[in-house]
Order: C-alpha cells, then structure tokens, then sequence
C-alpha cells in the first residue's frame, strides 16, 4: 500500500507536481478506492520512470562516444588488482561526487582495464540519468585548439559544461603543449561547480608537477580530485613484471 504523500513524491519525480492537487481531490472522493488506486499509480510512475530513464541512455550512449560499449563492472578482471578496495569502486558507482563536482582518478599501469572500468562505470551513470562524454586527452585537447583557432571556444566549453561526467582516459600531461595546458585549464575551472571528471592515468598527481611545467592546470585538476577515492590504484602485478622483462 502507497500512502498519499509517497504518490505526491512520485508525482514530483516523474515531473507531475501539477497533478497533486487534482490527486488530492481525486482521493477525496469517497467513492474512490484510494490504496487501489494508489497502488495502480505507484506502478504508472514506476513505469514512466524506467522507460524516461531508458530513453535517456539511448540518447547520452550515442553522445558518449565510449571506446568499449556494452561492458559492466563484472568485466573487469578483479583478481588482478589486489590494490583496488572494493568499497571504494562502490562509493564511485553511486554517483554523489558527481553531485559534488568532485573527480575520480583512476590510476595503474594496465590502461586496458582503466578504460573498460571507465566505461563500465560511465554505462552506470548513464542508466541513473546522468550524461557522458568520453575522450582521449589528446582528442579533447584538439578540439579545445580547433575552437580556440575559430574563435568558438566559449561554446565549445559551454557545451562541455553541460555534461554531468567527462571521462578522459589517456591522460598523459607529457604530450600537452603549453597551449593545450592553457585551454585544459580553462575547462577545468569552468566546470569547477558543473559535475565531476572522471579520469584514466598512468601516473599520480605528484608525478604530474614533473611532467608538465603549467601550475595552473595542475593545481585545477587537483583541486577537483576526491582525496578519499583516488586510491583506486589498478596496479598489475603481471604488467610490472612485462616491464621489466
């Protein structure tokens, strides 16, 4: 049985709150079954939800551009990443540093099994609603020039802005040139308050100094990143040993 402040709710989150009104003269009525009819529009809404929800990620999958589609969390090849704490692969799946405009490294030697993390974990956010775009570094980076050349880079970051995670794998600072570094940057900081980045790197942060001579843009990414989930550390034991032998 749904009680009536429980529909009003639904009514909200299915983008009714209009209808409460007419919901609560509806129930009013004496001649109305209200737990009947309150269990028959508990269903609608649940319905109505799920199929909103699906419609978006057929839309956002397509905006995403993922380099691997159609992969989920139990993909990933755990037994291999001793260093990973499960707890914190949840706290990630949830979603609420994104809420928080926070960023998530995810760092380790294996970039195979970095990005199909990515996008295991992008496919999630997508089916709670949330929009995407993935990109390699150095991709995103070249279109950042490209409006900075046509004189677009306003829109360019506007559009950017819009998109609740920004997934950028390859994240290697040694390829940037100091205007790449500039216009990442920017970025960066407008997006400071505009949803999280998630991002894929072969290094740490404090390596990052030593790579790149931009202060501004590491003191940007840094300032973003969650202090209590980037210890998610995807360090392989087998690709350690491929380096040295």
């Amino acid at each position: 049985m749904y009680t009536n402040s429980e529909i009003q709710t639904r009514l909200k989150d299915s983008g009714f709150p209009r209808l409460i009104p007419a919901y609560l003269r509806t129930t009013g009525d004496n001649t109305i079954d209200s737990e009947a009819l309150n269990d028959g529009l508990a269903a609608l809404f649940d319905n109505y939800y799920l199929d909103r929800i699906e419609q978006s990620y057929e839309k956002n999958i397509v905006k995403a551009a993922l380099p691997r589609t159609g992969v989920t969390i139990d993909d990933v090849d755990w037994q291999r990443f001793a260093n990973v704490k499960w707890y914190k692969v949840q706290q990630i799946r949830d979603g609420k540093w994104i809420q928080q405009s926070r960023s998530v490294l995810i760092h380790g030697n294996d970039g195979d099994e970095q990005v199909k993390l990515g996008c295991a974990l992008s496919i999630e956010f997508m089916y709670q609603g949330l929009s995407v775009r993935s990109a390699p570094l150095k991709q995103l980076t070249f279109e950042l020039i490209e409006a900075h050349t046509k004189q677009t880079l306003k829109k360019a970051i506007s559009a950017l802005k819009r998109i609740d995670v920004l997934f950028i794998y390859e994240f290697e600072l040694t390829q940037l040139s100091a205007l790449e570094c500039y216009l990442l940057a920017s970025l960066v900081s407008a997006r400071a308050m505009k949803g999280g980045f998630l991002i894929s790197s072969s290094s740490l942060p404090d390596k990052w100094c030593k790579q790149v001579d931009d202060v501004g843009l590491i003191d940007a990414v840094n300032t973003q990143i969650d202090p209590d989930l980037i210890a998610l550390n995807m360090l392989s034991k087998h690709n350690k040993e491929g380096k040295h032998g």
